[in-house]
This record gives structure tokens, sequence and C-alpha cells, in this order.
């Protein structure tokens, strides 16, 4: 053979060799970016799972003690990512809702999803509770979120009443309306939702001795116990650490000005009766607004309060000198007799999560757990 010839194809054979050198090697540094992009995207989401952990773990334990929380402050720093959480309510019941948490880390996000269920004291599913009858006439039961319901443990006619016999005082519950006797709803009045007589009765809350000590603690700690009747003209827990006061006796509290705390006592508690003013209340942590423990409480146009307000007797919201309301409440009623919610009175519902129970009276059921 030539060699020039046998050269020529020596040549060509080393080019088509080293072609194909070039094209293995290539493909392997594509396989192994690939490979190493792989690894990083499996490593960083690990990462974000682990991140959705520690939010969902937050989550569910701050929901543990305040079935209201609203998550806020989100996404927060972790490591080398963040986390975020949500919660959402079940718009056919709102003793269900769903967490998710999201890690991410690098761009790469993971979410877990938890869904819970409220399996605190059965009242507290309830804006407006009697245990006896329970009447809206001229005033509103409304919820930011719905359905809501409202009941009476009253088995006699006319348990629940909305609207009234007055053409001026309609009644509105922007949900459900339930009651071991009759539920009616007069022309002026609205039921958005379900309406059921006949209905099981519902535990009223589960307020004991034990639990009236605590709040007597409470107060005492910051001298605000007091023995006999009181009647105050001004925040009664300015100044204080607990921001409670408990009365043995009767209270009042008459004329305009603002407070934050907790009012407790044993005998009535009446807010402006045949007396003009505009107490506005706000709530502190989680503490109930009105609590009487042997007693009533009246409240009478105009008066603001955020918080549960409950009674061993009855609750009458009512005006003395003409409609000067509307009487706005943020938080819930219960009265082991009479509930009577009139004139213009605004109640929005928001679930009570009263300190002072026993451990573990308020609690969530993990029902689903999902997410990678």
């Amino acid at each position: 053979m030539n060699p020039k010839m046998q050269k020529g194809i020596v040549f060509f054979t080393t080019l088509i060799l080293l072609g194909i050198a070039i094209l293995i090697c290539s493909s392997i540094s594509i396989m192994v970016v690939r490979d190493t992009y792989g690894v990083k995207r499996v490593k960083y989401g690990m990462q974000a799972y682990f991140l959705a952990e520690a939010g969902i773990e937050e989550g569910l334990k701050e929901i543990n003690s305040d079935f209201n929380w609203v998550p806020t402050g989100y996404p927060k720093a972790l490591g080398s990512g963040n986390y975020s959480v949500t919660i959402s309510t079940y718009p056919t019941d709102l003793s269900r809702k769903l967490l998710v948490s999201t890690g991410t880390v690098q761009g790469v996000s993971r979410s877990i999803s938890l869904q819970v269920l409220y399996t605190g004291p059965q009242a507290f599913n309830y804006p407006a509770l009697g245990g006896g009858k329970l009447t809206i006439a001229g005033g509103s039961v409304v919820s930011d979120t719905i359905p809501i319901s409202v009941h009476s443990n009253n088995p006699g006619s006319g348990a629940v009443e909305v609207g009234s016999v007055w053409p001026w005082s309609s009644g509105r519950v922007e949900g459900n309306a339930s009651a071991c006797g009759t539920v009616v709803v007069r022309s002026n009045g609205t039921v958005t939702g379900t309406v059921t007589s006949g209905a099981p009765a519902v535990d009223l809350p589960p307020f004991d001795d034990n639990f009236f000590q605590y709040y007597y603690n409470l107060a005492n700690a910051d001298g605000k116990a007091y023995s006999g009747n009181r009647t105050f003209t001004s925040d009664p827990c300015a100044g204080t650490t607990n921001k409670v006061v408990y009365v043995n006796g009767q209270v009042r509290l008459n004329g305009t000005w603002t407070m934050t705390g907790c009012v407790v006592a044993t005998g009535k508690i009446i807010i402006n009766k045949w007396a003009s003013g505009h107490i506005t209340q706000h709530q502190y942590g989680n503490l109930p607004a009105f609590m009487s423990k042997n007693s009533d409480v009246e409240i009478y146009d105009p008066t603001d309060a955020e918080g549960m307000i409950y009674a061993n007797g009855y609750i009458f919201i009512d005006s003395i000198f003409g409609t000067y309301g509307p009487t706005i409440i943020y938080g819930a009623l219960y009265g082991k007799s009479w509930v009577n919610i009139k004139n213009a009175t605004q109640l929005h519902y928001r679930r009570p999560n009263p300190p002072g129970l026993p451990a573990g009276t308020i609690a969530v059921k993990v029902l689903s757990w999902s997410g990678g």
C-alpha cells in the first residue's frame, strides 16, 4: 500500500476515534452536570421540606393555643432558606381549618398541608347560646366567615325568636338557628341558613369555681379584687399587669371611656343603665370581656366590646334613652338563662379561647397530613 495512503488512513482513523472520544467526554460532562444539578435539587428539596416541617409545627402549636390564630410575619428566614404558613377555614365547617406550610431553599419549594379539627367545648362553636330563650329583635348575628349557628336549650315554643311583632324591630342571623324547642322567624326576621326546631341540647361553657378562681387570682395579684358592689367611671384595669378586675358583688360601668381588660363579678354587671355614655372595651390577649359568675349581664347602647360575654343568668342588650346604638360586639354571648339581643346590636362571631380552663380543654385534632 502506498505509504501516503497508509498515513491518510491512520490520520482519518485517528480523527474518528478522537471525535468519538470527544462525544463520550461531552456526554459524560453533561451527565455529571445534570447529576450535580439533580443532587443539588434533591438536597435543596430536603432542606425545604424540613423548613416546611418547622413551619407546620409552629402553626400547629399556635392554633392549639388559639384556634383564632392568624399567621403574621411570614416568610420567616431559617438556615439557608425560609418558610411561610397560611391558614384557611373550610366554608362548610368553621371547626375545621387547613394549615399549609411552604419551605423554600435556592428556589426549590416543598409544602406540607395539615387538616385540623377544633375539639374544644361545644358551646364555643356558637356566637350566641342560651340556656333559656334566645331573642334577636332589632339586632344581627354575623360572622366574617360563615356558616355560624345560634341555639337555645329552651324546650318551649319560641325558644329562638328572630324578628319581632313590632315592625321596626327586625332581626337577622347570617347562618343557622336551632333550638330544643321551636324556632320562630317572624316576617321581619331573617335566617340565611337552616332553621331547626327540636334540636339536641348544646352543653354550656364548663365554667366552674376553679375557672373563676383563676380570674380572682389574676385580679388579686394586681390589687384589683374587691368585696362589695362597685361602680366604675373610668378604666378599672388601668395600670395593671394582668388586666382583670374581680368584684365579689355587683358592678356598674357608667359614662364614656375606654378600657382594656376583663371585668368579672359574682353579681350583675350593668353597663350604662339609666346613664348616657359610650363605653369601649378592648380585649387583652384571650381574656373574656365581661363575666358574671352568679347573675346577669345588662348592656345598654351604645357599647363596644371585644371578647366573650358570659352570664350565669341572662344577657340583655337594649336601650334606655332611645336607640343610641349600635352596640357592637366582637366575640360570643353565653347565658344560662335568656339571651336577648335587641335594637341595632351587631354581634360579630369570634371563637372564645378563655384562659383558666383545665389543660387540654381547648385543643385541635389532626385529621390529615400530606406533603413532600
